[in-house]
């Protein structure tokens, strides 16, 4: 059996407004193995990027993780300080941030940073970073002739790739993308999710992939995890997950995605507000929007409902065994 790499357990995490304390991430649970890869999917605002941001410790200033472990290869990371945090980012856990022009330094050539993110983490000559450089864009499939270029001197799928390859410079153990296709066009993405898959395959690397787009977490990932009001409300394989859905919202968000092929069916929005995540919901936060909403599920938080390798958080599931 695969051994896990990456375990999270009832992660909690909250942002400090002047309005109150948003519960932006509650009580998540999640095991990764290695080698494995899993998609997050589910509306803006569901506390998608805040997990990610997390497990990396790259909150912004008023968050802060309430409570939970994240143990990556049997080290909780967040029992350690900030310096010792530093050495395991991009070397151990690494992320691909949505927006690849914000990542990149316009002033310093692109080669340059990812040289210097190589040399940060490891004992080695600017030379040998060099070569690992050049290495990581054939990977990409960039050109060599690209390395002593700006980032104002990219497209936004070259730049889009040479983040990925900053991400992959330390071959991390982990690797966390977050919506990194959102603004290419399909062509493009396309291409980088495929080479993306399959660098993760070849290395073993366990992926998280964020998306909204229900299609792209079918392409690149085994299992999905579909994530309502800050809560993860649904765990399975891909294919099984979508094709007969467990709770209401994953069946809801199924919904609301056209068919390419097979039979044509109509789309059903789904209607309501996610709740406030200031004032959350005594019982479950779908209960206001469920359409198989029942008495107590306003008043009692869900259990959980589990078989055949799946399991969801629901009083009234939508398929049973």
């Amino acid at each position: 059996m695969t051994r896990a790499v990456l375990e999270i357990e009832g992660l909690s995490v909250e942002y400090a407004t002047q309005k109150g304390r948003v519960h932006a991430v509650t009580d998540v649970n999640l095991e990764l193995a290695e080698g494995e890869s899993i998609g997050l999917v589910g509306e803006s605002g569901c506390g998608k990027t805040t997990l990610a941001l997390a497990l990396m410790r790259i909150l912004a200033d008023n968050g802060r993780i309430v409570s939970g472990r994240v143990v990556l290869d049997g080290e909780d990371l967040l029992q350690l300080s900030e310096p010792e945090m530093a050495k395991r980012r991009w070397r151990a856990i690494s992320m691909v941030f949505q927006s690849a022009m914000n990542c990149l330094n316009p002033v310093h050539r692109v080669a340059d940073q990812i040289v210097e993110a190589i040399m940060q983490h490891e004992d080695v000559s600017p030379r040998e970073a060099m070569d690992r450089t050049r290495s990581l864009f054939e990977v990409v499939g960039l050109d060599a002739s690209l390395l002593r270029r700006y980032p104002h001197e990219y497209s936004g799928g070259m730049r889009q790739r040479a983040v990925i390859a900053m991400a992959l410079a330390c071959n991390p153990k982990v690797i966390i993308a977050d919506e990194p296709t959102t603004a290419l066009d399909v062509l493009v993405q396309h291409r980088i999710l495929e080479q993306l898959t399959e660098i993760q395959s070849r290395r073993r690397m366990a992926m998280i992939y964020i998306s909204h787009d229900i299609a792209v977490i079918a392409q690149v990932s085994k299992s999905v995890g579909v994530m309502y009001a800050g809560r993860l409300v649904e765990r399975g394989p891909v294919r099984e997950t979508f094709k007969r859905p467990i709770h209401p919202y994953t069946e809801a968000l199924m919904d609301s995605v056209p068919s390419v092929g097979g039979e044509k069916r109509p789309l059903r929005l789904l209607g309501g507000d996610p709740p406030d995540l200031l004032n959350l919901p005594v019982g479950c936060a779908f209960a206001a929007r469920c359409p198989r909403v029942q008495a107590r599920c306003r008043s009692e938080a869900p259990p959980i409902v589990s078989y055949e390798g799946r399991w969801a958080y629901c009083w009234n599931p939508v398929n049973q065994p």
